[in-house]
């Protein structure tokens, strides 16, 4: 693969998610040591998904509980 033919970015994408079939993540592994811009691309989304694994998402319950404080809060 010429790597001025760029990989689309939804396969891009399932790269970085590990959804690709075993050949075709080879070929793409491939395309990215020749290329800068996609394989600058994939760094990006790898960052981010880096930092959503980070995020710690509230209780539901907790959620709830500060939202109806604020509201009371708000009323009084």
């Amino acid at each position: 693969m010429d790597a001025m033919e760029h990989i689309e970015r939804g396969e891009l994408a399932g790269f970085v998610y590990g959804e690709l079939a075993a050949e075709r993540a080879a070929v793409v592994a491939g395309h990215l040591a020749g290329c800068r811009e996609c394989r600058e691309e994939v760094s990006r989304w790898e960052g981010v998904r880096a930092e959503l694994r980070g995020w710690k998402i509230a209780e539901r319950r907790a959620v709830r509980r500060a939202l109806w404080s604020g509201l009371w809060k708000v009323a009084a």
